[in-house]
């Protein structure tokens, strides 16, 4: 993907200098095109200027790579903004850490999202040793039916002040999940199954996991895990350094 990004930035550039070159011609002989020999010598000339000046390019290329990046990162600012109450200080949405953190990292995941498992032991080694963070979990049941039991059922489970329990040993699970395997696992972790059962029919569990979906549509998160940390917009499987670098960027004093 990178590679198709660099060519498509470099065949802009190659046009941008092709048209700076061609604008004498063009405006002082709108009138009079050129002839097919004449294209030719034309076509000759800017080849080889190219080839003898390749730091033209690589300049062009830069700076279509900073503006885009720019770009992005403003949507991403104007996105976060429009979107912060739903993101932060939504009342369903469950949180660990400390409430009032210097830093909060906000995770999209998914239990069945094999990247997702991966990075959960780091967020747990962040909660455990940074105690000036919070952490906000964004149910994103995306990966089918037995994905969107579980999420319901870990929502219903913070009814019983055991979210992130049972969320650890979700994530901890082996093999797909089933319903069976969602209920045994509650089970295991302490959470009174029957109560579980009958607080999954809630539809406000129902209501908030689709407004979690298009929260996440509407800010652009198309795959899992995402993270927000700060006013960027991270997907990815993050490691725990990658993690602990971006909460130490995010701690720098603003200049």
């Amino acid at each position: 993907m990178n590679r198709i990004k660099f060519s498509l930035i470099g065949i802009k550039s190659v046009f941008a200098i092709w048209g700076m070159l061609l604008l004498p011609i063009a405006t002082t002989n709108a009138a009079d095109p050129l002839t097919s020999d004449q294209k030719k010598v034309f076509e000759e000339l800017i080849r080889d200027y190219l080839i003898k000046n390749p730091d033209i390019i690589l300049k062009s290329m830069e700076k279509l790579r900073e503006r885009e990046h720019l770009l992005q990162r403003k949507a991403a600012i104007e996105k976060l903004t429009s979107n912060k109450a739903n993101i932060f200080k939504h009342p369903m949405t469950p949180t660990t850490g400390n409430m009032n953190a210097d830093v909060t990292l906000v995770e999209f995941f998914d239990y069945q999202c094999g990247y997702c498992k991966q990075v959960a032991g780091s967020l747990i080694k962040l909660i455990e040793n940074d105690k000036k963070l919070r952490v906000v979990w964004k149910e994103l049941p995306i990966l089918g039916p037995n994905s969107r039991f579980a999420a319901t059922a870990a929502m219903a489970a913070k009814k019983q002040g055991k979210y992130l329990t049972f969320h650890v040993a979700l994530m901890k699970s082996r093999g797909q999940l089933s319903p069976e395997v969602i209920m045994r696992t509650a089970g295991k972790v302490g959470l009174d199954v029957a109560k579980l059962r009958e607080d999954m029919d809630d539809p406000q569990i129902n209501d908030y996991l689709d407004e979690t979906i298009g929260l996440a549509q509407s800010l652009g998160i198309r795959s899992i895990p995402a993270f927000i940390i700060g006013k960027r917009i991270i997907p990815g499987a993050l490691g725990l350094d990658q993690l602990k670098s971006y909460i130490s960027e995010e701690r720098k004093p603003r200049s």
